[in-house]
């Protein structure tokens, strides 16, 4: 308001050019000065993350191995069967966050991966986590996951009791992921896993992994 009233005085004597001692000068202040609108950026959406795509794994051979040969046949085949259909079930879930979930592998977050192993096996799968996941890397290479596919044998050991207490899970694994560059890459990784049961589930205490992933022409 003071720029605005000296400047008006100025032009007022500036224009009275006779010599004469001006006069009171009204001054208004209550017009608003006119504001510009702020132009309006426009703001591109965040492009939806890809869903997850359902998998589970398909079961193609299970057995056990009897710690006993008292334990009654039927007992063996409903324990081997509530145990084989558990760690389906957990390493379904692992594959899911390590391979399929993009909240997991565009952002390199896989610490949940890492809670189906136990010991030091958890120890040493932390400093695998490209044999294990998608990679570290796959946010910046890849746009989205699809078509996986999986098979499993089991194998559960008993004790005299007719208690699973280990189980050795072959693992096959495969899924299509799709580069931002747009490529492809077929994904597929061959695994056996060492199990043991805890008050968590089964509990991965060893493993074996090879990874065969390459393009797809």
């Amino acid at each position: 308001m003071v720029a605005v009233a000296g400047l008006a005085v100025g032009l007022i004597l500036a224009l009275g050019g006779d010599g004469a001692t001006p006069g009171p000068v009204a001054v208004s202040s209550g017009a608003s000065p006119t504001v510009s609108p702020t132009p309006t950026i426009p703001i591109s959406p965040v492009p939806p993350a890809p869903p997850t795509p359902s998998f589970e794994f398909r079961l193609l051979k299970f057995a056990p191995v009897r710690g006993s040969t008292r334990t009654r046949v039927n007992v063996i085949r409903t324990v081997t069967r509530r145990a084989v259909h558990n760690i389906r079930d957990e390493l379904g879930r692992m594959y899911r966050l390590a391979f399929l979930d993009p909240a997991g592998w565009q952002q390199a977050r896989y610490a949940p991966v890492f809670r189906f192993f136990a010991g030091d096996a958890r120890t040493s799968a932390r400093g695998h986590v490209r044999l294990l996941t998608l990679g570290p890397d796959a946010g910046r290479r890849f746009e989205r996951v699809t078509v996986p596919g999986g098979s499993l044998k089991v194998k559960v050991l008993l004790d005299r009791g007719g208690h699973p207490v280990t189980a050795v899970a072959n693992a096959s694994f495969h899924a299509r992921a799709t580069e931002l560059e747009g490529g492809m890459v077929l994904v597929r990784s061959e695994a056996s896993y060492f199990l043991r049961p805890s008050k968590r589930g089964w509990l991965i205490f060893g493993f074996e992994v090879r990874r065969k992933d390459h393009p797809v022409r």
